[in-house]
């Protein structure tokens, strides 16, 4: 959008479902497991749309930038040509460094327009796939 508000280059998922780290309170197999950073969004053609984000768990470790970080890479991995995060506010400048930025309206329309047109990335795979095989920056938890 324009006016302060706007997407962020990167690239993203398909359908409405929450990309999550998670973090082990202990080690072996009885560990526990808690949510600390959570990502909701949907894919529209190849334009990532996130309508929610959230940290839950605020400590060195940075959690939510971890994730943003990860989700960007398995986005790209992906193939996603657009990553809308929305009404850029204080925080997102830290991830200017890696391609966020904001677009002026006719430009955001104009790309978000002819990426929507495009088929889904990656012939049917999805943020699932990539990370079942090993593409993700983090292990995943997958059930």
């Amino acid at each position: 959008g324009s006016g302060g508000g706007g997407p962020h280059d990167g690239t993203s998922e398909r359908s409405s479902e929450q990309e999550r780290h998670r973090t082990s309170a202990g080690g072996g197999a009885g560990r526990s497991l808690r949510l600390v950073a959570v990502v909701a969004g949907f894919g529209v053609g190849r334009v990532w749309h996130d309508f929610s984000m959230a940290t839950l768990v605020r400590d060195r470790r940075s959690p939510g930038s971890l994730l943003t970080k990860a989700v960007g890479h398995l986005l790209a991995a992906c193939g996603y040509d657009l990553w809308y995060w929305g009404c850029k506010i204080g925080y997102m400048a830290e991830y200017d460094d890696y391609g966020g930025r904001d677009l002026g309206r006719e430009e955001f329309w104009r790309r978000w327009g002819a990426a929507r047109e495009q088929p889904p990335p990656g012939a049917g795979k999805g943020v699932r796939d990539v990370l079942r095989t090993g593409g993700g920056l983090v292990p995943a938890l997958l059930e």
